[in-house]
């Protein structure tokens, strides 16, 4: 692994999905290029009232809409 490389991109399993309030969708992430060092990600729901997301679990709260974000740490 090599400190001075950055993170250019991060690929969602997901891009899209629905799911039954009070089920979990768990939405795996790549991070490129593969030889950077931290691949640490911050996990965000734009809705929190609609799913929580913490480490890439989703978990339906109520109907409605919310875009789940994942972001280099």
């Amino acid at each position: 692994m090599n400190k001075d490389v950055v993170v250019e991109q991060v690929n969602l399993s997901a891009a899209s999905g629905s799911f039954v309030v009070g089920n979990s969708l768990t939405v795996e992430a790549e991070v490129l290029p593969a030889d950077v060092e931290d691949k640490s990600l911050v996990w965000t729901s734009s809705d929190e009232s609609v799913a929580t997301v913490e480490d890439g679990v989703v978990t339906a709260k109520k109907c409605g809409g919310t875009i789940i974000t994942a972001t280099e740490n």
